[in-house]
């Protein structure tokens, strides 16, 4: 009888792990479903938001803006297109990571609603109107990359005074 016992809890015991076990496989098989759901609804924000659009039309306008090594506009204007060429190439890997880090960050219904106002008429209209934004956030953004250069600079020369000619002398050298 009571070897009975022993036989019957630990089939019972057996049962429960593999419930347990079964259980906990179904929750990661759920939660791996509901990550892919994410990662496949950030994609197609960012495709129905135009971002890599606007990224690859803004990189170059940010060059264009700054002080290049360019002397001339034909410079200028094969530096610029290099520049757009290499920002769409490596553009598809730079949003493949923003869309897992997205997936990891916002839940499914937030990435939902996101994607419902990109292809709403006033997320279309936003999207439509970006470009013209390009222009004058690539100067704003150059003209703050040069503010706070001269400002670290300043505070870099007055904490590390011993190496501030060499900081100084690198960054003039690379405007």
């Amino acid at each position: 009888m009571r070897a009975t016992t022993i036989r019957l809890s630990l089939v019972l015991a057996a049962t429960v792990l593999m419930g347990a076990a079964g259980a906990l496989a179904a929750d990661r098989k759920s939660a791996e479903g509901g990550a892919m759901r994410r990662l496949e609804l950030a994609r197609q924000y960012l495709a129905a938001s135009h971002k890599a659009d606007d990224l690859i039309n803004s990189y170059p306008e940010m060059v264009r803006l700054s002080k290049s090594a360019c002397k001339t506009d034909a410079c200028t204007l094969a530096l610029v297109a290099a520049v757009k060429q290499a920002t769409a190439e490596a553009a598809p890997a730079y949003f493949e990571g923003i869309a897992r880090i997205w997936a990891d960050t916002f839940t499914e219904k937030e990435l939902k609603d996101s994607l419902a106002f990109v292809s709403s008429p006033s997320g279309q209209a936003m999207i439509a109107k970006a470009p013209l934004l390009i222009p004058g956030e690539s100067a704003l953004s150059v003209h703050m990359q040069e503010q706070v250069w001269e400002r670290a600079g300043a505070y870099f020369c007055k904490a590390q005074p011993a190496e501030c000619q060499s900081f100084t002398a690198k960054t003039q050298s690379e405007s």
